[in-house]
């Protein structure tokens, strides 16, 4: 935060406490887009929801890609690694 020195400053403690305080004031807030009158609130929560969808589901596959790469990385490096030791040892004298 802005100006914020140490963890004992008033505004640290707002911002690093009182999460029972904020989660009653997300549920509330989650709790009243329900009654907002559909004057055309209803496309718009559609369209953040399929945008906040949309960017969840490509994160999971960005993060499973990369699982995926390292551990086909892992595969490669202990499958491959004996013949790179084979090689720096006995290189020179082939």
């Amino acid at each position: 935060m802005i100006n914020v020195k140490s963890s004992k400053d008033f505004r640290a403690k707002i911002q690093n406490g009182f999460w029972g305080f904020k989660l009653i004031i997300l549920a509330g807030l989650a709790t009243g887009a329900f009654f907002i009158p559909n004057n055309g609130f209803a496309q718009a929560f559609m369209v953040i929801g399929l945008i906040g969808g949309f960017l969840v589901n490509k994160t999971k596959y960005l993060f499973h890609f990369e699982h995926i790469l390292f551990l086909y990385s892992l595969f490669l490096f202990n499958y491959y690694y004996p013949l790179i030791l084979f090689i720096r040892k006995f290189g020179n004298s082939l």
